[in-house]
């Protein structure tokens, strides 16, 4: 799997062949088909378990933070640090939805880093931190407005500067529809 993981994120899904993975596994190419039964199950297969170590390295750095509105700043400080890995821009962000088709490749989002976000506005909401409004749109709409700054970011001369920017203005937003009074 870590040889599939290596050649999809540096190559990418339409420049490797089944026969790449077979050799940089050091195994054959009928090893690769026993488990997998196309390169597409394969790819499938990485994007997910790199959305989920991607979705949980998040979630461990939010610790007991009793601040909604810090939480999801550290989270998303974290998220942009660990897209810096331009295997993940590759596999997740680029490949993925063309790769997996957009409707799967929501789904594995939502089961991982999309269905915090929707957790996240939801706490908020009953919290009463966080204006109410249809839980699906607003996740959508800022499941959106992260990946893209993501994509923008990996365009960007300096990513750092550039996140920090994007981080800003998903925290603007967010705290334009919160309850709680500007300082």
């Amino acid at each position: 799997m870590s040889s599939a993981h290596k050649c999809f994120g540096e190559d990418g899904y339409s420049n490797v062949t089944i026969d790449d993975i077979a050799k940089a596994a050091n195994v054959t190419k009928g090893a690769v088909y026993h488990h997998f039964s196309s390169k597409a199950q394969l790819f499938e297969q990485v994007h997910e378990l790199l959305a989920i170590k991607l979705s949980q390295s998040v979630m461990a750095t939010l610790g007991s933070n009793d601040n909604l509105f810090q939480a999801v700043r550290t989270a998303l400080e974290a998220f942009f640090y660990e897209c810096r890995d331009k295997t993940i821009i590759k596999i997740i962000f680029e490949d993925g939805p063309p790769v997996l088709g957009e409707e799967r490749w929501r789904e594995i989002d939502r089961q991982n880093f999309g269905g915090q976000i929707q957790a996240v506005l939801a706490m908020g909401m009953q919290a009463n931190l966080i204006k109410t409004h249809p839980l699906e749109p607003l996740t959508n709409l800022f499941n959106s407005a992260i990946n893209e700054s993501i994509l923008q970011c990996m365009r960007a001369e300096n990513f750092e500067l550039t996140s920090q920017h994007y981080i800003d203005t998903i925290m603007f937003l967010l705290l334009g529809i919160s309850n709680v009074p500007s300082e």
